[in-house]
């Protein structure tokens, strides 16, 4: 955040909270940003605050991406 890379939102604390990383941590924020234009009821505010009371499924999230779409994986 200090240097501007990244967003200063409540997605920063999945740091501590989950242990991701700056980039798993985009990820997910990409995922709320893209469900708020889709027409969620949800704000982002509500699903920051539902990841990081949650670490453990922020951080499966995390890795289902990069299961999902890892460019080695086979099958």
């Amino acid at each position: 955040m200090w240097t501007g890379r990244v967003e200063n939102d409540g997605f920063n604390r999945l740091v501590l909270a989950a242990g991701l990383s700056a980039r798993q941590i985009s990820v997910l924020r990409l995922y709320a940003k893209v469900l708020r234009q889709i027409g969620t009821a949800f704000s982002q505010a509500y699903m920051e605050d539902a990841l990081g009371g949650h670490p453990e499924i922020a951080r499966r999230l995390a890795r289902l991406f990069e299961i999902r779409f890892d460019p080695d994986r086979k099958g």
